[in-house]
């Protein structure tokens, strides 16, 4: 549509009383125009809501029939079970929540949750949480503590809960893990200390301990609870194959008669992980020749309970061990320790050692362990043990299989670290570097230049060789907590270990490092091209804090000055 006013348009011009006579007389036809186009806008609308609302009504008819054509429908009861207990979490236990299968399943319909009521394996794993406080959940969001018929009303309830869910399972071996209060008494609204009702959940346990299979359980030793423990024989739990138990620090139990614990002595029990303290564990009646996985913790309390002398003893007693994992407290006093018997373990393929390592030397120069694969030592020491380097050569000497090694750098020197890294068994794909940042440095640009490939001898080219590095099919590399090595130094490793890879071959897949530093540029750009061919890699740096003295920050919190930019 053309106007004489049309250069003015979109402009701040202000028209002249006769500019603004003829401005309402040319829009007199424009406005009449807009109004029928309106009308006719209306009337189709009312069309289009009409169809809508007929569209609806059909869409409705025809999906209502189309849901009794759905394949699922059709499927066979085992077929839908199946599918059922694929929903359930595989890495731990089920929790009484209907956010998540079992009790989801049951929320859907009525014929689903027949199906879910009536499938016995659906409930044969269950996570238990006793009422009270847990350290992880803080406090309250009100602070108000509860009263204690509150609390008395909640651990009934949930008591009777976990009676119905296991009393679905039918006869299915069952999976249980209980976690109890961390304290022995807690205080209620009237400022009064209500006591653990853990020894109530596991009376009413007890009734199913005949299908007890794998049992983890987390609460105060108090008197109550340790006798209901104590109260089982080996035929009450004929099944139970895996018996973890942790001991929280509060309320230590008194002396108790160890050997006549007969839940240790349950005839399949082969997976174990004990955590507390003023326990002997020589003394509970474990047959350790059927013992295949261990998990001992000696950390976090009073009186330490594990050291590498009990760790050696029980590791001969176990020949059938295949993976264990113990986490050593500070040592008191470091016996002495004059056996030199080696110590076989022909089935040992993972053995972790976690927290102080003083006495580890002993361990090592007496373990024969051909079949191993996994080996993590993971810790500090009192002091440097000048004699470990060797004893850990000889070590790996005889541990030919080795493929995973996981080791904290500030065990040693740094020479000592060169020759270990010099000397690793060619089977190691993956290696896991940790530094206390707080500890000295000793894991550097030497350090990594010892797993870089060098030039070929006598070659005219850059090609790189696999033949002479250390660790030459090393897949994973993990660093942590460490100022190095430096972004140029990383580059070249990554850079050297995949052109010197055989065509076809997979050798450098992930490399993962959280630098306690700054990065000093991005290393991306100059690696993309094996990024493209498939190679993982994550860097974490920490990010410097440079607020300037005349900042406008100031006084802000330090996520926010992040979060801006400073």
């Amino acid at each position: 549509m053309s106007s004489p006013f049309a250069s003015w348009l979109g402009t701040n011009y202000c028209p002249s009383d006769e500019e603004i006579l003829d401005i309402r007389t040319l829009l007199i036809e424009p406005k009449s125009r807009l109004k029928r186009l309106d009308d006719k806008i209306a009337d189709l609308q009312k069309t289009i809501d009409s169809l809508t609302e007929e569209h609806a009504s059909v869409r409705s008819f025809v999906d209502a029939h189309g849901a009794l054509l759905s394949p699922v429908r059709r499927l066979p009861l085992d077929i839908i079970q199946e599918i059922f207990v694929a929903c359930l979490p595989t890495h731990r236990n089920c929790v009484m929540s209907a956010v998540e299968a079992p009790l989801l399943l049951g929320r859907i319909c009525s014929a689903w949750r027949a199906i879910s009521l009536s499938t016995p394996r659906l409930w044969a794993r269950l996570h238990i949480v006793e009422p009270g406080y847990h350290p992880a959940a803080g406090v309250s969001p009100s602070g108000v503590l509860p009263s204690s018929v509150i609390l008395e009303e909640k651990v009934a309830q949930r008591v009777d809960a976990m009676k119905t869910w296991l009393s679905r399972s039918g006869v299915c071996p069952i999976s249980i893990s209980l976690e109890g209060v961390h304290e022995a008494f807690m205080m209620t609204a009237a400022g009064t200390f209500a006591p653990s009702s853990t020894h109530i959940f596991l009376q009413a346990l007890i009734s199913f301990s005949s299908r007890w299979q794998h049992i983890t359980m987390s609460f105060v030793w108090s008197l109550e609870t340790l006798d209901t423990l104590f109260k089982l024989t080996e035929t009450n739990v004929p099944i139970l194959s895996k018996l973890h138990i942790a001991q929280h620090p509060e309320g230590a139990p008194a002396s108790r008669p160890w050997p006549s614990f007969a839940l240790f002595h349950a005839p399949a029990l082969s997976n174990l992980a004990f955590t507390g303290s003023q326990v002997d564990l020589l003394e509970l009646p474990i047959q350790w020749t059927n013992i295949t996985a261990l998990s001992l913790n000696g950390t976090g309390v009073e009186v330490p309970s594990l050291d590498f002398v009990i760790v050696l003893e029980i590791l001969s007693k176990c020949p059938q061990i295949q993976t264990c994992r113990f986490e050593l407290p500070y040592p008191e006093d470091l016996p002495l320790s004059l056996d030199m018997t080696v110590i076989e373990l022909a089935h040992l393929r993972s053995l972790d050692i976690i927290g102080w390592l003083d006495g580890i030397t002993d361990i090592l120069r007496r373990l024969l362990v051909p079949a191993l694969r996994d080996l993590g030592l993971k810790g500090t020491m009192s002091a440097l043990d000048p004699t470990l380097p060797s004893h850990f050569a000889a070590f790996l000497a005889r541990s030919q299989r080795l493929e995973s090694l996981s080791i904290s750098t500030q065990i040693f020197e740094k020479t000592s670290l060169l020759e270990l890294l010099h000397n690793l068994p060619a089977t190691v794909t993956r290696l896991c570097l940790l530094n206390d940042r707080h500890m000295h440095e000793i894991f550097d640009d030497d350090a990594l230049a010892v797993l870089t490939p060098s030039p070929s001898p006598g070659s005219l080219s850059a090609d790189t060789s696999l033949k002479d590095v250390s660790c030459p099919t090393l897949q994973e590399l993990k660093i942590f907590g460490s100022a190095f090595p430096t972004d140029e130094a990383l580059v070249c490793f990554i850079t050297a270990r995949m052109e010197a890879e055989p065509p076809g071959s997979r050798t450098l897949t992930q490399v993962e490092i959280q630098f306690s530093r700054a990065m000093e540029f991005d290393i991306r750009p100059r690696i993309q091209p094996f990024l493209d061919r498939g190679l993982s890699l994550r860097t974490t740096y920490l990010r410097p804090r440079t607020i300037e003295m005349f900042s406008p920050w100031h006084g802000l919190a330090v996520n926010e000055q992040v979060r801006s930019g400073v």
